[in-house]
């Protein structure tokens, strides 16, 4: 991945995950409003980038099904969310990592 990147620009796309369209109750977190326009926006931006054979660098939040990697978040003001192989935590289906010039990194916390 490194070769691709080292004095390249590159697009970096964070949590663009289902969860972030569902209400608290399914979710577990709070999400702001608006984010079927922000979803829309930033496929136009993926869409340009990918065009121009940018490198697009995706991160996206998946808890272990054991929960050992949630911190802080389960004190009360978050649920649990975003757990590998859970619908909330896979990506909304037009931003998605596809092609050799774009990468997965999976924030834990």
């Amino acid at each position: 991945m490194t070769s691709k990147i080292i004095g390249n620009p590159v697009l970096i796309v964070f949590n663009m995950q289902r969860s972030g369209g569902l209400p608290l109750e399914q979710s577990g977190i709070p999400t702001m409003a608006g984010f079927e326009g922000r979803v829309e926006r930033i496929g136009r931006v993926v869409r340009v980038a990918r065009e121009a054979g940018m490198p697009i660098v995706f991160f996206a939040a998946r808890h272990r099904v054991s929960h050992a990697d949630f911190g802080r978040e389960l004190d009360g003001d978050e649920g649990v969310h975003c757990v590998e192989g859970a619908p909330d935590a896979e990506f909304v289906e037009s931003l998605r990592p596809k092609g050799e010039r774009e990468h997965l990194i999976v924030n834990r916390r």
